[in-house]
């Protein structure tokens, strides 16, 4: 039962992470790894029944997983850089219609309320 919490859970922020994408060309990458995490979920139980001793883990699919995820962080800390570049700029266009040419931003910082 404690598989089926995690995958409903890791499917909710999978989800909400594609909804949050700043891009759609993102978009297809992020379902794409999604996709082969949640296939790794749904298959280490799996395993479990053909390898008892394992203790419910593949070394090679825990590697595998671990390398996903890595790459995850990576495709998201991307995603914020870019973001946070578009946003700087559209503020930068924002301020020098408002208040002149004069205005200007000149670093934007974008969290993602993870950390």
């Amino acid at each position: 039962m404690e598989y089926v919490k995690r995958l409903c859970c890791f499917l909710l922020i999978a989800e909400t992470l594609l909804k949050l994408c700043p891009s759609p060309k993102y978009e297809g990458y992020m379902k794409m790894l999604t996709g082969l995490i949640c296939l790794i979920m749904i298959c280490v139980p799996l395993t479990s029944l053909f390898h008892p001793d394992a203790g419910g883990q593949v070394p090679e699919l825990a590697d595998f997983e671990q390398q996903v995820r890595e790459t995850m962080e990576e495709a998201r800390e991307r995603m914020r850089d870019e973001f946070g570049e578009q946003l700087g700029k559209q503020l930068g266009e924002q301020l020098g219609e408002q208040f002149g040419e004069g205005w200007k931003a000149d670093e934007t910082f974008v969290t993602d309320g993870f950390r």
